[in-house]
Formats: C-alpha cells, sequence, structure tokens
C-alpha cells in the first residue's frame, strides 16, 4: 500500500463519523432524566510491605473507609441518529452536595501472619453483593481482625458528563421508531468528579465501648476523586409496536487521581490508580406517541483499582517523614453501583 492510499485511509477512518453527523437522513432526541444512585466507594490498605506480591506475609495493619452512594441525580442526554450509526453526549449531576448516608471507618490488625491475595474481587448477583466486606475481612489479606468502626455521616457531590457510539454492524437500528431485533456494539468515554464530606464521628474502639470524639464536629474529611474511564462492550435492542428493550454489557478502564484532605491533621494523602471492570444496563421503552418515549433504566456496576497513596504533609509521624524519602503506599478501591432512572426521549423527527 502507498504513501498516498495509507494517508487516505486514515483520513477516512478520521473524518467518516464526522461525515455521517452532517448527513441529510439524520434526527436528533433529547432525553432528560432522573436518576437514582445506590452504591458504595471502599478504600482498602493493609500490610506492612510497601509493594505487595502473592508470597507476602505481614504482622501489620490495615483499613477499610466505606463512602456511600445514595443519591438523586438529574440529567440529559443529546442523541444524534444516522441510519445504523447513534452518537450520544450525555451529562448527570447532584447539582451541589447531596446527603450521601454513613462513611464508616474500620481499622485492623494482623497478628497472626496475613498473607497477600492478588485476585480479583467477586462482586454481583452471582457471588453476593457483599461477599468479604460483611466479614469484617479485608479484602487483599488474610488474618484480619477488626478492633475499630466508627461511623459518620456523609455529603457528596457528583458529576459526570460523557460520550457513547453506538453501531448496529448488521440488522436493526437505534431508532426507536423501527421495529425489529439487533445487535450493536458500543463505546464510550466518561469523565467523573466526585467529591465527599465527612461530618463527626462516634464508634467504637478496643472494645471500650460507643464513644463519640466530640472534637471531630463540623467538617473533618475531603475526599475529592477525578476519574476518567472509557468502555468497550456489546448489546441487543427489540423494538415491538409500542414497547422495546435494550440490554447491553461493557468493559470498563478507569484512571482516577483522589485528593484525601483530614481536617484536624491538616494531613493529605495524594492518591493516583488504575482499575478495571464491568457494566450492564437494561432499558425498557414505552411510546407514549409517535415522538415521545417514556425510559426505565436500571444499571449496575463494580470497578477495582490498584495505586499508590503519597503523604503530602501534616501533623502527626506521618508528616516527619513524608518529605524526608518517597513513601508510597499501596491501596485498593473498590466501586460498587446500582443506578436506576426514569426519563423521557423526545423525537425531533
Amino acid at each position: 500500500m502507498s504513501w498516498n492510499e495509507n494517508i487516505l485511509q486514515i483520513f477516512t477512518l478520521t473524518f467518516f463519523p464526522i461525515s455521517v453527523l452532517f448527513a441529510s437522513d439524520s434526527g436528533w432526541i433529547i432525553a432528560p432524566n432522573v436518576q437514582y444512585n445506590q452504591g458504595r466507594f471502599i478504600f482498602e490498605t493493609g500490610g506492612g510491605n510497601l509493594i505487595p506480591s502473592s508470597n507476602d506475609r505481614s504482622y501489620g495493619s490495615g483499613s477499610r473507609l466505606t463512602y456511600a452512594r445514595e443519591y438523586p441525580l438529574l440529567g440529559i442526554s443529546a442523541i444524534y441518529i444516522k441510519k445504523n450509526w447513534e452518537f450520544q453526549l450525555q451529562g448527570n449531576s447532584t447539582f451541589g452536595y447531596r446527603n450521601s448516608g454513613n462513611f464508616r471507618d474500620e481499622d485492623f490488625y494482623m497478628f497472626t501472619p496475613s498473607f497477600y491475595s492478588n485476585r480479583f474481587a467477586h462482586y454481583g448477583p452471582i457471588y453476593g453483593y457483599d461477599p468479604i466486606w460483611g466479614k469484617n475481612q479485608l479484602t487483599r489479606f488474610s488474618g484480619a481482625s477488626n478492633w475499630s468502626d466508627f461511623d459518620s455521616s456523609l455529603k457528596a457531590n457528583d458529576s459526570i458528563a460523557g460520550f457513547d457510539v453506538r453501531y448496529f454492524p448488521s440488522g436493526g437500528s437505534p431508532n426507536p421508531n423501527v421495529k425489529g431485533f439487533g445487535l450493536f456494539v458500543i463505546g464510550g468515554y466518561s469523565y467523573e468528579y466526585l467529591k465527599f464530606i465527612v461530618n463527626g464521628s462516634s464508634g467504637s474502639q478496643l472494645n471500650s465501648g460507643k464513644i463519640y470524639l466530640g472534637y471531630l464536629n463540623g467538617e473533618s474529611i475531603s475526599y475529592s476523586n477525578s476519574i476518567n474511564e472509557i468502555k468497550y462492550g456489546i448489546g441487543t435492542q427489540t423494538n415491538f409496536q409500542r414497547w422495546g428493550l435494550e440490554v447491553s454489557f461493557s468493559f470498563v478502564s478507569s484512571e482516577i487521581k483522589s485528593r484525601d484532605f483530614h481536617r484536624y491533621r491538616a494531613l493529605t494523602f495524594l492518591e493516583s490508580a488504575y482499575g478495571k471492570g464491568w457494566t450492564h444496563t437494561i432499558k425498557f421503552n414505552y411510546k407514549l406517541s409517535e415522538n415521545l418515549i417514556l425510559n426505565l433504566n436500571w444499571t449496575e456496576s463494580f470497578r477495582e483499582f490498584e495505586g499508590k497513596s503519597h503523604v503530602k504533609a501534616g501533623f502527626g509521624p506521618e508528616s516527619w517523614y513524608a518529605d524526608l524519602i518517597s513513601f508510597n503506599q499501596q491501596y485498593w478501591l473498590y466501586s460498587v453501583q446500582n443506578q436506576v432512572s426514569l426519563g423521557v426521549s423526545v423525537l425531533l423527527f
């Protein structure tokens, strides 16, 4: 293949989707929605070694921080359809801070040798929704025992923007007015900014009973996260006279950068991690009229991250060596969510 042919092929692959957008036989759909999110954001660290391996044993300690994600979001999607192509730009937001349930802080000791397990955490309808976290054990280290457990109130600010592309290679159509069955492939990118605020604290420690930490009144921890994510998957769509059903499954690759600020110690952790996971969606459509469709969506997702946490500054022992050595603590992060949304699609064609 000549150099000119290579240039032509690259030009075609790059600008073909753009040419589709400006074709004459096309249509737009505007879809506002309201969504309720239920899930957990779980941060874990443990072990005496900074970079664990499958043969590591530890007499160290560990902790798990669980941030509930229970709040509503408002959103809107702009969808462009051309034959068997669909381009969707969507956004969802809490529009400020919302009550998000409880924050839980658990600390563990490992007085017996604990072995590191490098495995993918099982989660979902088949394995159960709380297979490890309900057993007072760390996910990655065996032999851990819980000795401190504190609860706090929590609020969250969550905003997401994304872009998806669907393509039906043979049969079917993204147009909800076209009846029939079709298979599609899907790909997309999203950016999410998620920030938690922890207020107050009460709990039990070393069998001393329930205590309340009065000096932690007000905002004690702020935890902000920037998440970049790509997805790729497959799905099916079936349109009947009035009803429609869509099912899809996607694999996900993610990058997250976090800032964990502890107000009373003036302590900041800077965190960076990469993750993998999956998401699946079931969507029901009901045609109210030729140009108005009611949508009901259910989405379940799971993400698992692994990365490093660096102490930036603060009071206490952590800050003494933060600037003297390159201290990078291994940590794991799990995101589990169930989302239900209700919306309407307005067809502008």
